[in-house]
């Protein structure tokens, strides 16, 4: 499995090209990383979304899993938290 990373919204549209899965941190610089929601809906097979953020509050919680994400992680990530 190949591993490509984006400084922004942009590159990450563009890398998620025939990836399954993306990590994505809504801090993108250039563009919000919500940007990136609206183009790859529009392709035929989208990769699951993980949000990876420092943001923690409901709001961008919600925004983000209303968008599509699979999950919704904050920064640091805690491990015991996620396998609940």
């Amino acid at each position: 499995m190949a591993v490509t990373t984006a400084q922004d919204a942009p590159g990450a549209i563009a890398a998620a090209d025939g990836a399954e899965l993306m990590l994505l941190d809504l801090g993108l610089p250039v563009a919000a990383a919500s940007t990136c929601w609206p183009a790859l809906a529009t392709r035929p097979r989208a990769p699951t979304v993980v949000v990876v953020t420092a943001r923690d509050d409901m709001q961008s919680t919600v925004r983000a899993i209303q968008l599509g994400a699979y999950e919704y992680m904050v920064k640091p990530v805690d491990i015991d938290r996620c396998a609940t």
